[in-house]
């Protein structure tokens, strides 16, 4: 099911690491060697359809020009962060910069560019779409007429999008959030 979906577009696998790489505290024989492994495993279990083609970072401890550089060199086509510093947002914000053209090096130029975005809502999933062992939202249910909910959630996840749309319009050139469906230690055990 997985290459299937895959195939069709409509699953993208992010990044391709066993995790997401921590800049703080890794060397770059670490994030080579992390990332060399994991995508030859998808390569050779997906084929080509399975390459990932974006990175993020959520949640680490800054975020550096080397690792944009290295991800660029990689072949990804952007780079998703989040958090950077308040006063970084705030004045980026201001001057529209939200998403921006990162050059990892000035020494080898062009080929370490990257279209970086810093994700508008951190890493949290929309409200109402929390499905861990300390979340108590309700599923979706399609299976059952009587206890069908999809219209009204996904009533309420296009007025998430429409706020996020209206607060990112004044600070952005684009003006379509990257929703994230999901959360920082939220779907540990998550039953279905």
């Amino acid at each position: 099911m997985v290459y299937q979906l895959l195939r069709q577009g409509r699953l993208y696998f992010n990044g391709g690491g066993w995790s997401m790489t921590d800049e703080a505290t890794t060397s770059y024989h670490a994030i080579i060697d992390h990332f060399t492994y994991s995508l030859r495993k998808i390569n050779a279990t997906f084929l080509e359809c399975g390459r990932p083609l974006v990175t993020w970072q959520a949640d680490v401890f800054g975020h550096t020009r080397e690792f944009a550089s290295l991800m660029a060199q990689m072949g990804f086509d952007a780079h998703f962060i989040s958090p950077i510093s308040y006063d970084d947002e705030l004045a980026r914000m201001r001057s529209k910069s939200l998403e921006f053209v990162w050059r990892g090096s000035d020494d080898l130029g062009p080929s370490t560019d990257i279209y970086t975005h810093k994700l508008f809502d951190g890493f949290w999933a929309p409200p109402g779409f929390c499905f861990g062992q300390f979340c108590h939202d309700p599923l979706i249910i399609t299976s059952d007429k009587t206890f069908a909910n999809v219209e009204e959630r996904n009533a309420r996840t296009f007025s998430k999008v429409r706020v996020m749309r209206e607060m990112k319009g004044p600070n952005a050139e684009t003006i379509l959030p990257l929703i994230m469906l999901r959360q920082n230690i939220k779907y540990m055990i998550t039953e279905i």
